[in-house]
């Protein structure tokens, strides 16, 4: 196993570019997540406010 994580002499690029995208994705879930929380807190909004 070890092996086959071993990169040779291309390693530190590799896994900065495999450290850089779990960043960027862990970065885009998370935004993704409070932009639905703050879109179901207005459309409850908006909801409520058509009530009669």
């Amino acid at each position: 196993m070890p092996e086959l994580l071993d990169f040779g002499k291309n390693s530190i690029f590799i896994w900065t570019c495999y450290g850089v995208t779990i960043v960027v994705l862990g970065a885009m879930i998370i935004t993704s997540l409070r932009k639905k929380k703050l879109a179901k807190k207005a459309l409850a909004i908006v909801l409520e406010e058509q009530k009669p």
